[in-house]
């Protein structure tokens, strides 16, 4: 099944550039799953470093 969307000539030109002989499909597909890991290693840094800071706080507590 095919769709539609409707974006702008000047992104059109653009995502054209970087798509390069790729179909449609395989590079929004490429572009969808790029996000997706950037968004969980984002997400795993905040993580670690909530983690990191807790244990901090925790190992302060534990010296006195």
């Amino acid at each position: 099944m095919s769709t539609t969307i409707t974006i702008s000539r000047e992104t059109k030109e653009i995502l054209e550039v970087l798509k390069g002989s790729k179909t449609w499909d395989e590079f929004l597909r490429e572009v969808a799953q790029e996000l997706v890991k950037r968004r969980r290693e984002e997400a795993r840094r905040a993580l670690a470093q909530l983690l990191d800071s807790e244990y901090l706080g925790r190992a302060q507590w534990t010296r006195y």
